[in-house]
């Protein structure tokens, strides 16, 4: 007796033993279906099926024949009805694209019908969503076809992924010059008041006839003046943060845009919808 038993009417199963015993697994009934409160609800991220996944993506798969079975499946699957009596082949591979500050990884699909004609995108997935049969392969795969299909989406991918850096590059550049911006606009505004305050005490000064008035209203304007003037220099060492700013963000997404590109075969099956 193994350390489950399944149950695939009802979508569930009965983990009898801990496969991973330093881990926090509980026994017990477990199921696919949310809200039943006899069961632990398996799911992304509970760390039975992270385990299990990790196990799988070591596993190396052999080529296989997989007959899917869309006839006695309980809902219709309009994307798959063209394709019911016909045979053909599938390769999945892994794209693994890293840079220096993240990992992006996604499932590429790569589907062909005996007569040539591709699988879109939503057939190739919906297939394994159906019930089937495992058995033999007897002849050899059109290898240089699935290849240039996977390598096709591959680029696709990289492309998608600088794209959207691109993207996040512009964003923080127009958030910065939307900053540097009203920051260098209200600099301008306080020299400006102040100017026109310059020139105002100048006017009294010029119109005024009493010498204490008038030493006192030059002070006053010196003291405006030295004032401006430390304004005029905190507005261009502002502009100067700014432009280190762009620098570094040039230098950080230069980094990001470094992408080492992966690909990694997961599976090749023959496949066969009745």
């Amino acid at each position: 007796m193994g350390k489950a038993s399944f149950d695939d009417v009802n979508h569930t199963f009965v983990l009898r033993e801990n496969p991973w015993p330093s881990l926090d697994i509980p026994i017990g009934r477990y199921t696919l279906i949310p809200g039943d409160l006899d069961a632990y609800h398996i799911r992304m991220g509970h760390p039975l099926v992270e385990q299990l996944l990790d196990v799988a993506k070591g596993k190396e798969l052999p080529t296989a024949h997989l007959t899917f079975d869309l006839t006695s499946h309980e809902a219709t699957i309009a994307s798959l009805a063209p394709l019911k009596g016909q045979s053909g082949w599938i390769r999945i591979s892994k794209i693994q694209l890293a840079s220096a500050r993240e990992c992006h990884e996604d499932i590429l699909f790569a589907g062909l019908t005996d007569s040539g004609s591709p699988l879109d995108s939503e057939q190739c997935p919906r297939l394994f969503g159906l019930g089937g049969d495992v058995g033999k392969v007897g002849v050899e795969p059109p290898a240089d076809k699935l290849e240039a299909m996977i390598t096709a989406q591959a680029d696709e991918a990289f492309r998608n992924v600088e794209r959207s850096n691109g993207n996040a590059f512009e964003e923080e550049m127009a958030k910065l010059e939307h900053w540097a911006g009203d920051c260098k606009k209200a600099m301008n505004l306080q020299i400006d008041a102040i100017e026109m305050e310059i020139k105002v005490k100048k006017g009294e000064s010029r119109r005024s006839t009493g010498l204490t008035e008038k030493v006192k209203l030059e002070k006053e304007v010196k003291e405006l003046e030295a004032k401006r003037n430390t304004l005029r220099k905190d507005l261009f060492n502002h502009l100067d943060e700014v432009e280190r700013k762009k620098e570094l963000m040039i230098d950080q997404i230069e980094e990001v845009l470094k992408l080492s590109q992966k690909t990694i075969d997961v599976m090749t099956i023959r496949w066969t919808l009745t």
